[in-house]
């Protein structure tokens, strides 16, 4: 599946972009590009990135990177903010100093894409912030089968919401579409072909 093919998925979804892990903004800079290009809707983007490499790996990522690497300069992230006429907010730290606060705008998400690498700050980010993960929203997860703690969070992830989230995935690029799930209780009466609501 292509980005423009994931993004695209959520044009009817009101919100805002959510930015994981900038690097060198090749991705970032391809959805705004989307958006400028009238290809889909302009959004406001939340951009969330330590800038000094990844963080510690754990156990789950069986050594796929090392602490500090990929540490990127901050300036590129802070100049695309000239590239689109929409709300650019920059947070700096790691996702799980970040976004320990709950998510403070008040504005809905229509999309989250992590660029994320490690298991432990993609399941933080994706169990704090899927509820506020407008119905019909997608995650577009980079790296979805090349890093194996990625796969394990969002695998993870999926097990504990598998109702609420449907997977789609094509080479690298995991995407989960949040579904509406309705939990309607049902009592069966005496005659089982009778269900009451």
């Amino acid at each position: 599946m292509k980005y423009l093919e994931a993004i695209k998925l959520a044009d009817n979804v009101e919100g805002s972009l959510i930015e994981l892990g900038f690097g060198r903004g090749k991705n970032l800079t391809e959805f705004i590009s989307f958006m400028n290009n009238n290809d889909t809707p302009k959004r406001n983007i939340r951009l969330y990135d330590s800038f000094e490499g990844y963080n510690e790996p754990s156990t789950e990522d069986e050594k796929a990177f090392v602490k500090g690497g990929h540490k990127r300069p901050i300036q590129p992230a802070m100049d695309i903010r000239h590239t689109i006429k929409k709300e650019v907010k920059l947070v700096k730290g790691y996702v799980e100093d970040s976004l320990k606060e709950p998510y403070a705008s008040k504005e809905k998400i229509a999309v989250i894409h992590t660029d994320l690498v490690s298991y432990s700050s993609t399941l933080f980010s994706l169990s704090t912030l899927h509820t506020k993960l407008n119905i019909g929203g997608v995650i577009i997860a980079t790296g979805y089968s090349e890093y194996k703690g990625v796969k394990l969070a969002i695998d993870e992830f999926l097990d504990e919401y598998k109702k609420e989230y449907i997977l789609k995935y094509d080479k690298n690029i995991g995407v989960l579409i949040k579904r509406q799930y309705i939990n309607v209780p049902t009592k069966i009466n005496k005659d089982r072909n009778k269900i009451s609501w």
